[in-house]
């Protein structure tokens, strides 16, 4: 415990607290109709709700972050170098905003949100500033009982091109259509933050057994939108975080964006560093967690100094001189003379057809875990490319 202690306050800033002004949202349309939310179990940081609205459109609404940070400037220098909340085992760690309770879309209490509106099958699409009150809370399980999940499964599948029966997979489909439609506003203002992925070359890994879907190469990256890039793994030609600016400074510097408010001066390639330091944290975290194991795990092959590991659903770097395709026993001690727990891993890969050979970890392509918030934000969060055909995951 003291270990994970003292990991965790490596990454996590100290909270603080601020003298907050409250916006006055003169701007926003008061919207009505059936509005609701679909979380996990216990969730208080609700981004996102759907309102199936009285004159005839559907409204996906982003909690309103950006109106609070125009309001109080001063707040930006506690916010932005943060990035992001850090979850360790599906908790908060640290949160990112000092008035997150106030944001949040909260069941039978009047907030505010910034929605992507359309009429039926995604006609007549335009962003706006709102007030609403969430009518009622889901989760995951319980929205299928709701008179309108037919209508969100319809919704979903038409976005996704394919029928969808997951309530998990309608909300990342509403969330991905947000963020789509988001990122080409931000291209035509050529303002704001994208996300963009090269192509990685998996192929012959695929083939021998690793699942494409958690497999890291280059990792998505945020960018100008003054000059966009497309994301392989989602296969869009353009992409940004747009739908959790409670939890992620990006989506809120693309929210001011879509709200015309004026951007602060903001370092792209901090962003990213801050992103690589929390990835690190949860690769380390569950590093630390397998020392508790049984320290033995099937391996495969893929290459004469990669090992995936199903059942971890990592790469991890290990020399061997089995034959490629080769399943095998990866066993594992711990060198506490090294500085990270990324290098304090050693590893050995006993294969079916050689002895075993015995290596330090020199790099783990890890999949972030600690975003809780669903599975699209699980696997998005922190950049992971995917199959086409594989849109659970997002950025």
């Amino acid at each position: 415990h003291a270990e994970k202690e003292a990991m965790v306050l490596q990454y996590v800033y100290p909270s603080k607290t601020f003298e907050i002004q409250r916006p006055t949202f003169e701007s926003h349309t008061h919207i009505q109709g059936y509005t609701f939310n679909i979380d996990p179990q216990g969730c208080t940081d609700i981004d996102d709700t759907i309102t199936f609205g009285d004159d005839g459109y559907t409204y996906i609404t982003i909690a309103d972050v950006a109106s609070w940070m125009h309001a109080n400037p001063h707040i930006g220098s506690y916010v932005y170098p943060r990035g992001e909340t850090v979850y360790v085992d599906g908790q908060i760690a640290s949160c990112l905003l000092p008035f997150q309770e106030e944001c949040s879309l909260t069941p039978n209490k009047i907030r505010y949100g910034v929605s992507l509106k359309f009429k039926n099958n995604f006609e007549d699409m335009s962003f706006e500033k709102v007030c609403l009150i969430n009518t009622e809370s889901f989760t995951y399980e319980t929205i299928y009982a709701s008179k309108y999940a037919s209508k969100l499964r319809a919704l979903a599948s038409y976005i996704a091109g394919r029928d969808l029966d997951d309530s998990h997979e309608w909300i990342e489909q509403f969330m991905m259509k947000y963020n789509v439609e988001a990122a080409h506003k931000l291209v035509d203002l050529k303002q704001g933050i994208l996300r963009s992925q090269e192509c990685p070359k998996f192929d012959r890994y695929v083939e021998l057994g690793a699942d494409l879907q958690f497999l890291n190469n280059k990792a998505a990256k945020y960018i100008s939108a003054s000059t966009p890039e497309s994301h392989w793994g989602l296969q869009k030609d353009v992409y940004c975080h747009a739908t959790s600016p409670i939890r992620r400074c990006a989506d809120i510097l693309n929210q001011m964006v879509l709200c015309t408010y004026p951007l602060p001066d903001i370092d792209i390639e901090t962003l990213n560093e801050r992103q690589s330091d929390i990835k690190k944290l949860d690769r380390d975290l569950f590093f630390l967690s397998k020392c508790l194991d049984t320290r033995d795990v099937e391996g495969i092959a893929v290459s004469d100094h990669r090992i995936w590991v199903p059942d971890w659903k990592r790469l991890v770097t290990c020399a061997h001189t089995s034959n490629l395709g080769t399943h095998g026993r990866l066993k594992y001690s711990v060198d506490m003379n090294q500085v990270t727990w990324k290098r304090r891993m050693v590893f050995r890969f006993e294969g079916k057809d050689c002895p075993e050979q015995q290596t330090h970890a020199q790099d783990v392509h890890a999949h972030p875990s600690y975003v809780q918030r669903f599975p699209h934000a699980v696997k998005e969060s922190l950049s992971e490319p995917i199959h086409p055909q594989c849109l659970q995951a997002l950025e």
